[in-house]
């Protein structure tokens, strides 16, 4: 089912129920970056701006379900030359009227328009932010091609391989290699130092000293120079790190002995969707036919229907604009409200989601 209504979003948000869609999508005008012939957007100041979209994403909380999730995107303006910040201060005036900001998407523009100005670096990204209400919510993961593991020879029929070439390579860098892998978070360390360095700073280390804090035969392998060393884990490290905190070199051992990075381990299961998608999205900007002069692609619109709703929710996008979020949820089969005050805008977004090939009447 699709809804279409040429009007003020807060005054169509006041008549909605309570908790009645899934997932909001949208983008309000931009401050004071062009004339939206409405009061939103043209304000005197950033934070009347800012007062004027929590009036109106007060009612979004209230109207969005209590699992659903609401996606704004948003962009800063320059004023005596310098940004006024406003995605940043809306970002955190959301969360101090209730909001939970899940993630704040960099949407990368590979495209970019170039500027005139000289004196400064050329913009080419926008802000999208990713908010809901409560820490439940519905989330379907996204992934993206990793690009890390195209060039692994796949040598199994039944896709057992990883990102590392073999079992040795992967169990120089994972920590606590088993059978359940592929199944949670590993944690990497990327930089340890060289075997012959840490046997150089740690044989001068007393071993009845360490003996007494952890097991003999944990310790011996970490003196050993054949295939039988290795380097301390971290919790180990950090027990006995004050006994040879003196030595030579202890902050540049100490540093890449710690050194931590935590990666989904996507070894088995999700090998072949590829990695967890990141926050930043290169989207290019593609012209279009509508005379509208700030539309969404289609292609920044579809992570988050795919990811934050299923087959039949409701989404809603209460500035429609030229109406991409209703096409895309008429190509994915979501229910669609779409709200725009300019009657050109609304005219151009109702044609063009008439015109789409749907399972759904408006």
């Amino acid at each position: 089912m699709i809804n279409l209504y040429n009007d003020d979003c807060l005054n169509v948000l006041k008549n909605m129920k309570d908790e009645s869609v899934n997932c909001v999508i949208t983008s309000p005008p931009y401050f004071q970056l062009r004339d939206y012939k409405s009061s939103l957007g043209n304000e005197d100041t950033v934070d009347e701006y800012i007062d004027n979209l929590i009036k109106i994403f007060n009612q979004v909380y209230r109207v969005l379900k209590s699992d659903g999730a609401c996606w704004v995107n948003i962009d800063d303006t320059y004023k005596d030359k310098c940004l006024l910040c406003v995605p940043d201060k809306f970002k955190i005036k959301m969360i101090e009227n209730g909001w939970i900001c899940r993630n704040e998407i960099i949407w990368h523009k590979p495209n970019a328009m170039p500027c005139s100005c000289k004196d400064r670096f050329n913009n080419d990204y926008e802000k999208f932010f990713f908010f809901v209400k409560n820490e439940n919510y519905y989330f379907d993961t996204q992934y993206e091609d990793c690009k890390s593991i195209n060039n692994i020879t796949r040598k199994s029929s039944n896709h057992n391989y990883s990102k590392y070439e073999d079992v040795e390579s992967e169990s120089l860098v994972r920590q606590g290699l088993n059978k359940n892998r592929g199944n949670g978070f590993v944690y990497l360390r990327k930089n340890l130092p060289t075997k012959e360095d840490f046997l150089l700073f740690i044989k001068n280390a007393d071993k009845k000293q360490l003996y007494s804090l952890i097991e003999r035969t944990t310790v011996d392998h970490w003196f050993r120079k054949d295939n039988g060393f290795s380097f301390p884990k971290v919790d180990d490290w950090n027990k006995i790190k004050h006994l040879v905190s003196h030595f030579d070199n202890f902050n540049e051992i100490d540093i890449k002995l710690t050194d931590i990075t935590v990666e989904t381990d996507d070894i088995l299961k999700n090998i072949d969707k590829g990695r967890i998608k990141r926050t930043v999205w290169d989207i290019c900007t593609k012209p279009n036919e509508y005379k509208h002069y700030a539309t969404f692609p289609k292609e920044l619109v579809i992570t988050p229907i795919n990811a934050c709703t299923k087959k039949n929710d409701v989404v809603m996008d209460i500035f429609m604009g030229s109406g991409t979020v209703g096409e895309v949820c008429n190509d994915l089969e979501r229910s669609f409200i779409g709200i725009e005050l300019n009657e050109e805008y609304f005219h151009i977004a109702e044609n063009r989601i008439k015109n789409t090939t749907s399972l759904f009447e408006v």
